[in-house]
């Protein structure tokens, strides 16, 4: 009863603030130059936790998330790409409720681009490519592993090149960054703190030290909606990020994945998707890593089951091996347009996770409202 009266009340909320927000929402299709291209998604998110810990109480997380991606374009060969973020930026307490609270607000990306045909070179706030299981893996909380590796908070610059091959459409990619220790790294409503150079860890030193490179390929669509829309994908990707203050040692990574989708009937698709990754000082300590993510998604028209699995191993350089693995099962309804007010498109999903960290197990129930819009506007005469 107290879930539901929280997730109602949340609910309300997002409607608001959403509807506001489309209010001149339009599927954007791309436009030329001086444009303003966006997309928004926003997440209402409510869980029940129980924890296998008999000190730990049961305790609830309700709270909503939002991320908005915008191009700015001057003109069609130069754009301002950024994304904002809002989500809760303080770890909830085991057994404490986290309810409406340690939400922030803060910049994730922020890049000045240049595009040559198939060529585009950018710096700025960066997001250099490495993995995608952050991003496509489907459940409730199938990506939280992947998330631990995630190259954010970058500043630094990239180029990338398009070119066709072998039946694929591909992109290679390189950028080489440092941590981000501005004001940019910092949030509004509750800050989340920049980092310094004293706070050490892979990448955080002064000047540019760390590179990263990925080349992917997709058949069927485009490297970006690969995953959704494509027949098969592919990523291969490397970093090294220098170690900083108090590092034992530089970290290396590679990482591998590929997804593959499957047409069963009308309205019947099967997605698959897997990536593994492996880490040489990760994270600037003496320990290496493996972390391994793996989904499937069925989706039967306007419903999407998915089980996903992901484990992360961290292989100590003395002691034992630190070992944690997830199980996400969720369902999606899309509710497509169907009681759309400004234009945006809903969804509604509920969810079970099993984790197991540290010798103790938590039971997670959740649920998720998604409210999503997209639109373009034409700054030109």
């Amino acid at each position: 009863m107290r879930l539901t009266v929280f997730f109602a009340l949340l609910a309300t909320t997002s409607l608001s603030l959403s509807h506001a927000l489309a209010a001149d929402a339009a599927p954007a299709e791309g436009c030329s130059g001086p444009c303003l291209e966006y997309a928004s998604t926003f997440d209402l998110n409510a869980a029940w936790l129980h924890s296998s810990d008999a000190t730990v109480a049961d305790s609830y997380v309700i709270g909503p998330s939002s991320e908005t991606g915008f191009t700015l374009k001057a003109n069609d060969n130069f754009s301002i790409v950024g994304k904002v973020k809002s989500e809760p930026v303080v770890d909830a307490v085991p057994g404490e409720d986290q309810i409406f609270s340690g939400d922030g607000t803060y910049i994730d990306a922020l890049q000045a681009q240049v595009d040559f045909d198939n060529l585009s070179i950018w710096a700025g706030k960066v997001h250099p490519a490495f993995g995608r299981a952050s991003d496509v893996t489907p459940g409730l909380h199938g990506p939280d592993l992947a998330d631990n590796y995630d190259l954010t908070d970058r500043l630094g610059g990239g180029v990338s090149y398009d070119f066709e091959a072998l039946g694929f459409s591909n992109r290679l990619q390189a950028s080489a960054f440092t941590v981000d220790r501005t004001i940019l790294g910092e949030s509004l409503f509750t800050n989340r703190g920049r980092l310094s150079l004293g706070d050490g860890g892979a990448g955080n030193t002064q000047g540019v030290s760390s590179v990263a490179a990925a080349l992917g390929g997709c058949m069927g669509a485009d490297t970006e909606s690969c995953y959704d829309e494509g027949s098969f994908g592919y990523q291969l990707a490397a970093r090294y990020q220098k170690g900083g203050a108090g590092s034992d040692g530089n970290e290396l990574g590679i990482l591998g994945s590929l997804n593959k989708s499957v047409t069963l009937g009308d309205d019947t698709t099967l997605r698959l998707f897997g990536e593994a990754a492996w880490f040489r000082n990760f994270d600037g300590t003496a320990d290496n890593a493996v972390v391994v993510t793996g989904s499937g998604a069925l989706e039967l028209g306007p419903v999407t089951y998915s089980l996903n699995y992901a484990q992360q191993r961290i292989l100590a350089a003395s002691g034992a091996d630190a070992n944690e693995y997830l199980v996400d099962a969720t369902a999606m309804y899309d509710l497509g347009d169907m009681v759309s007010f400004m234009g945006e498109k809903w969804s509604i999903g509920a969810g079970y996770t099993y984790d197991r960290a540290d010798g103790t197990d938590t039971h997670i129930v959740g649920l998720k409202l998604t409210s999503e819009f997209s639109g373009k506007i034409s700054l030109g005469n």
